[in-house]
């Protein structure tokens, strides 16, 4: 029971780190669109559409990748997601023009986005969690208002020290060590390692999955305009 507690707060610890960096994404934005603003000289509404962007793919991609969180392992996912983030902001030091950035936010980052964010954590800690499933994935979301807070003031400092496509590549580096650690921290299912949920020495009383319960295909998710509303 120790070693199955200690797991699962393990997961919770893991899915902090990697959402504090995609926590860092948006409200970092504001520092590393000065620079971009100075190299590309774009308006303010063409500037800002890098958030856009981001928002708009991720809505489409969350019911697409949540499907196949259901289908592979988690931990492959948010590895490959924080590959993503980090060879993201490399990708954006290599730039050449404005259009560029907003593709590399569609392909790189908004899918790193979905891999590390909120919806890969709350898939693993329910696997884990049960009775402690809310206190669990409250701190686990707490990661992001910590990426938030502490990220900026490293770009900043980097931003200060080096040329800002330097500057990018550094924080391309410092992300990837920073998650990939904690991706490889991730265990997909308690009953892996022999575990239960909430720590507990005996299985759930009840192991069956309805139908009801069962995966929802990303085709059905797009086709239902209660999505569509809650992403507008």
């Amino acid at each position: 029971m120790t070693n199955s507690f200690a797991a699962g707060w393990r997961q919770v610890g893991a899915c902090f780190m990697l959402l504090a960096a995609t926590g860092m994404i948006a409200a970092t934005y504001s520092i590393i669109a000065v620079p971009l603003a100075e190299e590309y000289s774009p308006s303010r509404m063409v500037l800002m559409l890098a958030m856009t962007v981001l928002a708009g793919t991720c809505a489409v991609l969350s019911p697409l990748l949540g499907n196949l969180m259901d289908r592979f392992s988690l931990k492959m996912l948010m590895c490959i997601g924080s590959l993503c983030l980090g060879l993201g902001y490399i990708a954006l030091s290599l730039t050449t023009s404005f259009n560029q950035v907003l593709i590399i936010f569609s392909i790189l980052i908004a899918p790193a986005n979905v891999l590390i964010g909120p919806l890969a954590a709350t898939v693993l800690l329910s696997r884990w969690f049960v009775g402690r499933r809310g206190r669990a994935i409250g701190i686990a979301i707490a990661g992001i208002s910590a990426g938030g807070f502490f990220f900026p003031m490293i770009i900043q400092g980097l931003l200060d020290a080096h040329q800002w496509r330097e500057a990018l590549q550094l924080l391309g580096l410092i992300l990837i060590a920073w998650t990939i650690p904690a991706a490889l921290m991730i265990i997909d299912q308690p009953s892996a390692r022999g575990f239960y949920p909430d720590g507990s020495g005996t299985p759930p009383l009840s192991t069956k999955v309805s139908q009801s319960d069962q995966a929802i295909s990303g085709l059905k998710v797009l086709s239902d305009p209660t999505f569509w509303m809650i992403a507008a």
